[in-house]
């Protein structure tokens, strides 16, 4: 009798009796291993396989308290049974009063919001909203869908209904949407950021250079000391995240290593690992000091070290104000009126006409939007505002190679002094391009990351500035020397690298969001993202800022010399914040291209191993 059977194919085979076996015991061998098989129920089969079996022995192993034995099982399941063997594990732990391991098992769960769940019950366990239950009901304390989508942000100020006023009443047929001339829009000042707009200048790098930087990316060097000099050290912001937030759950702060990311003092290069689910930052790094003005620095550069709360504030904004923030530093109209009557009918002069003309001014606003403005961050944008200003009017020191303002003005051809005008300069970002590989896996970028740009605006009679939207010698020339030597003058004042700390920071973030960097290793931000009254969401420190400062003026005195006599002019200079804007910089049609291999390099030498526990590494 002849007998056929499929193979692996699904083709037919040859008869069975053409082998090396004997016919007749190949159709007995044939007849019991198909009996053995249909004997077997596909229900029973699958109680067999392996995911099954270690969900039984992990039960095991749970309800007699071998906790550590129903470890090992749970991390040999896929990614989705782990972690929902992990949280059971974590469960039991808490309950049985393991407080100290059920965290430890809460922290192997990759899922962050997952993790974050488990993390809430913890906390809530006890009250009578979660009614003494980790696993059921409302006993999470938190949300199951992520907060992405909004993770705080202050809005910045709407001035429609202020420029729809102007439209109204002052010529309302001269304006463009009545086929007039007159155009008015918002003005930037101070310090603005728009970090998305950075993705407009992302340039594509050969798929060979960045894939060996991302190789490279996976030497670890052993060291665990972040004291320890390092030419490139990495930080996974994942890991940090559930590191911090694993603390956070038993009631204890980030450490100092935590909210110095390590030391880094400057990011090179921004990774996404996607099979380890880590973005990693990764820059120079060593050991900190504080300086004379209490900021931390690097021991052998000066340069501050990044801050984990601006890594989040910056985060949450990306998220919650579309990556724009700044501040302004602004004179009260009501103050500039009077101060150009005082010009035009003053009979002092001297030192009292200066005293007059200084207390006429007042005082400025400090307006901080985008970020809470007692944040370190929010802080570090007003000071460098402030001093870039007090440097532009000769009122702090500068380097030689940026001569002040007033150092630069000149009497006009007829021997008279430039008109009164109030001089506007502000940060913003400078990026030359953003660079990355084809896959969008890792980015670097280049450029002093700080550029000052300015205007000269005139003051009417009622004391509003009017931007002319251009700036002339004095006021142009200072811009464009404080950024060529921006880092000559940020040796000297430490603020102006803490800012560009806060840009880079900034442009990570937007890049992590608008880059789609954080789905593509599935990260929620379940602690660094929204702001929530609670102590699993992260809380930066916050200190009283300033609302107002003095206003910033200063004054030159030109002797001209006629004849037999000699004429002396008193020159006065006034000063009117950041900006961030990042939809200049990245966008995701023109990408910068690294054509020498560098990126690549870099990648492999950061690469994370999923055998690393540290959230750092060199």
């Amino acid at each position: 009798m002849q007998r056929y059977f499929s193979s692996p194919r699904g083709q037919r085979s040859n008869k069975i009796c053409s082998s090396g076996l004997s016919g007749w015991r190949k159709l007995i061998l044939l007849s019991i291993m198909g009996f053995a098989l249909l004997a077997i129920p596909a229900s029973r089969l699958d109680a067999q396989s392996p995911s099954s079996t270690f969900e039984q022995q992990i039960n095991a192993h749970i309800q007699s308290g071998e906790f550590p034995l129903a470890l090992e099982l749970a991390k040999k399941l896929g990614p989705g049974e782990s972690d929902a063997a992990m949280k059971r594990i974590a469960h039991a732990q808490f309950t049985s009063g393991a407080r100290g391991p059920a965290f430890r098992s809460a922290g192997q769960i990759n899922n962050d919001v997952d993790r974050s769940q488990v993390l809430y019950a913890f906390s809530n366990y006890g009250s009578p909203e979660s009614g003494d239950s980790l696993l059921g009901g409302g006993g999470f304390g938190s949300p199951t869908n992520s907060p992405r989508g909004n993770r705080g942000g202050i809005t910045e100020a709407d001035f429609e209904p202020l420029i729809e006023l102007i439209r109204s009443v002052i010529s309302p047929d001269s304006w463009d949407d009545t086929n007039g001339d007159g155009t008015i829009q918002a003005y930037p000042s101070g310090v603005y950021v728009d970090s998305t707009g950075l993705l407009k200048k992302l340039r594509v790098d050969s798929p060979l250079a960045l894939k060996k930087l991302r190789d490279n990316a996976r030497i670890d060097s052993g060291n665990r000391k972040s004291n320890f000099p390092s030419k490139l050290r990495k930080v996974s912001i994942t890991r940090l995240e559930r590191e911090a937030q694993l603390r956070a759950a038993q009631g204890l702060a980030a450490d100092e290593d935590m909210q110095n990311l390590a030391g880094i003092y400057e990011i090179e290069y921004l990774m996404v690992f996607p099979e380890t689910g880590d973005i990693v930052v990764a820059g120079p790094a060593g050991p900190w000091i504080e300086d004379n003005e209490g900021r931390l620095v690097n021991e052998d550069t000066g340069k501050p070290v990044l801050k984990l709360d601006d890594l989040v504030v910056c985060l949450r904004n990306a998220w919650g104000n579309n990556g724009k923030f700044g501040c302004a530093i602004t004179p009260r109209e009501s103050n500039l009126a009077e101060t150009k009557k005082v010009l035009s009918t003053s009979k002092l002069k001297g030192k009292a006409w200066r005293n007059q003309l200084r207390t006429t001014l007042g005082r400025q606003d400090v307006e901080v939007f985008g970020i809470d403005p007692q944040t370190h961050a929010g802080r570090v944008l007003v000071e460098a505002d402030y001093r870039m200003k007090l440097v532009g009017m000769g009122l702090e020191k500068s380097v030689p190679e940026v001569p002040s303002y007033l150092a630069r003005i000149q009497l006009q051809a007829d021997g008279t002094l430039p008109p009164l005008d109030v001089v506007r300069w502000w940060f913003t970002l400078n990026y030359d391009d953003v660079v990355t590989d084809k896959d969008r896996e890792t980015f670097t970028f280049t450029g002093t990351g700080v550029k000052v740009l300015s205007e000269n605006e005139m003051i009417d009679d009622v004391g509003r500035r009017i931007h002319t939207g251009q700036s002339d010698g004095p006021t142009r020339e200072f811009a464009r020397d404080f950024t060529k030597h921006f880092e000559k003058i940020a040796d000297a004042y430490p603020v102006y690298n803490q800012l560009k700390n806060v840009f880079d920071l900034a442009l990570v973030s937007s890049i992590v969001r608008h880059q789609g960097l954080a789905d593509r290793v599935d990260w929620n931000l379940t602690y660094f993202g929204e702001a929530k009254n609670d102590r699993l969401s992260y809380q930066p420190q916050l200190e009283h800022t300033a609302t107002e400062v003095n206003s910033v003026m200063n004054h030159r005195v030109i002797s001209q010399r006629k004849k037999s006599s000699t004429v002396k002019h008193t020159v006065v200079g006034i000063s009117g914040g950041i900006r961030f804007d990042a939809h200049e910089v990245i966008s995701a049609d023109v990408l910068a291209t690294d054509r020498d291999g560098v990126l690549d390099r870099k990648s492999k030498e950061a690469r994370p191993d999923n055998s690393i526990g540290n959230w750092w590494w060199d």
